[in-house]
């Protein structure tokens, strides 16, 4: 018979509707999502932290694939994110908890996480379930659509919860920054609690139907396990320029919006021989600023902005009009002065104003911290002859970069 899940799902797919997105806020109970940058935090989150847990760990993969930055956990009620790449060496109380053979830590590809933790840390992780040799175990739909081995996370929810998993491009940001934006807390939360869901679920449908899953192929053994590799291919290949942009300028903007510095982007797409690579740093923030030139609706932090161009004198030379226009200085009010016997000149401190902002054509963007740049829908605008003024104002007449359009994906 088939459950209630599984029906659900199967008149969504018949009736060609959309699964709703899997969030935290959609759960039942919504669990506590925890952030933990410092051992004293971690120590008072384990205090009543008890297993099985859904397990989960992300690093930076660009321009490298560097260390493990963030371990995510799940056991119902809360989720912890501990940025262990924050913390000045791998807390011990972690390494025993991934150490505790007693305790299941659940996901998918969990032999990639465990072998990980051993290289980078010398971590040896200990009863770490992959979830499909469970699900196959278990449920006889999912053994006609999957292989016991190799169904994604976001599959496996999508099959068993009747929602979609979103992997956006925070899934391939920079793990390693400090802290975490919102967005990425959500996605790294999702992932852990996620697979807690579905192996409770998998747990008590077992138990009801007096299901032996002993033997099943289940639980990894990194002595013996082999992980998979996953192609070394560049990891925007497959995110497709809006109209009016190059790939290379959205592409320069996601890695920057996630997190990304201008060297880690110019290395990142050397490394993978895009077409038109920009030359240096400069042409980085060229690249980006274009992006959001030329497509009002992506967002960005303003502070965050700032800093990106503002790093860079040169940069900072031709861009200079455009960041005024899209990241206006704070204006400072002037303390009162005691009267003076010789009158100020008139308009001599409103000589930087005198530019306004009906000379150029600025679309306000969304400049939200927590928005997130899957749920921006990019909206396209031609350049305009103004707009290609302060373009060529910026440049001393001519672009840093060649401008050639290239194939969409």
């Amino acid at each position: 018979m088939t459950n209630a899940l599984s029906r659900s799902y199967t008149i969504q797919a018949a009736q060609h509707v959309s699964p709703p997105d899997y969030t935290i806020a959609s759960r039942s109970p919504v669990p506590a999502v925890l952030y933990i940058a410092t051992v004293q935090e971690l120590d008072a989150a384990l205090a009543d932290f008890e297993g099985p847990y859904g397990f989960d760990c992300e690093w930076k993969c660009m321009p490298a694939s560097n260390r493990i930055a963030l371990v995510q956990l799940s056991n119902g009620s809360k989720v912890l994110l501990i940025h262990v790449s924050a913390m000045p060496e791998f807390p011990s109380r972690l390494k025993a908890l991934l150490e505790d053979a007693t305790v299941a830590k659940v996901g998918v590809f969990v032999e990639g996480d465990g072998t990980g933790l051993k290289n980078d840390y010398n971590v040896s992780a200990k009863n770490l379930v992959n979830l499909g040799p469970l699900a196959w175990r278990v449920d006889e739909r999912f053994r006609y659509f999957n292989r016991p081995r190799g169904t994604s996370l976001a599959k496996t929810v999508v099959h068993f919860l009747g929602q979609v998993l979103p992997k956006g491009p925070v899934r391939i940001g920079n793990w390693e920054r400090r802290p975490l934006t919102e967005e990425q807390r959500e996605y790294a939360a999702c992932d852990a609690h996620c697979a807690w869901e579905v192996y409770k679920l998998l747990s008590d449908r077992a138990k009801a139907g007096n299901i032996n899953l002993s033997n099943c192929g289940h639980v990894v053994n990194l002595d013996t396990v082999v992980p998979y590799e996953f192609p070394d291919s560049y990891p925007l290949a497959q995110h497709t320029a809006p109209s009016g942009l190059t790939d290379n300028e959205y592409h320069a903007y996601v890695m920057w919006y996630q997190g990304y510095s201008a060297i880690d982007i110019l290395q990142t797409m050397s490394k993978y021989q895009v077409s038109d690579c920009p030359s240096d740093e400069v042409a980085v923030i060229s690249l980006v600023v274009s992006a959001l030139a030329e497509c009002a609706a992506l967002p960005f932090a303003v502070d965050d902005l700032r800093a990106f161009i503002e790093g860079n004198p040169q940069a900072l030379k031709q861009h200079e009009v455009f960041l005024a226009m899209r990241c206006p200085a704070p204006v400072v009010e002037a303390e009162p002065v005691a009267s003076s016997s010789t009158p100020a000149v008139a308009g001599k401190k409103r000589k930087a104003r005198e530019r306004t902002p009906e000379d150029y054509d600025v679309v306000e963007p969304s400049t939200t911290p927590g928005a997130t740049l899957t749920a921006a829908l990019p909206i396209p605008r031609r350049r305009s002859a103004r707009l290609q003024a302060i373009s060529s104002q910026e440049s001393d007449g001519s672009r840093p970069l060649k401008r050639a359009r290239t194939s969409t994906f």
